[in-house]
């Protein structure tokens, strides 16, 4: 089975609850998203990313005396710009992926031979 994977955004408002609900919150582990989409967020590159987004965000909303949920996200991805991170893929598409199943289909047996 081939999926074309390729690498997706985070968008800043999953980062930041509504005002509604907190004000001054910056979420960048606990995010909103769906559980598919967490198991490829949850890795290690992908939470020191968040964090310097939210931190950026964060002094952003302090030296313009805004809540975090005011913040213009486009001085926020100037600013994480010029600190070099890469907010959006510059490249071709990726090619497709081969995925296989969480585990081998039947027995023990092929499970050995099942990574070779």
């Amino acid at each position: 089975m081939f999926h074309p994977l390729q690498p997706y955004g985070i968008s800043y408002r999953a980062l930041v609850p509504r005002r509604s609900e907190c004000t001054n919150l910056l979420v960048p582990v606990c995010l909103s998203a769906s559980h598919v989409a967490f198991n490829s967020i949850r890795m290690e590159p992908v939470f020191m990313m968040l964090g310097q987004a939210v931190g950026t965000a964060a002094c952003l909303a302090i030296d313009q005396s805004k809540a975090v949920q005011d913040v213009s996200y486009a001085t926020l991805a100037r600013e994480l710009r010029a600190d070099g991170q890469i907010l959006a893929w510059p490249g071709e598409p990726l090619p497709p992926v081969a995925l296989r199943p969480a585990y081998p289909p039947t027995g023990y047996a092929e499970a050995a031979h099942y990574d070779n």
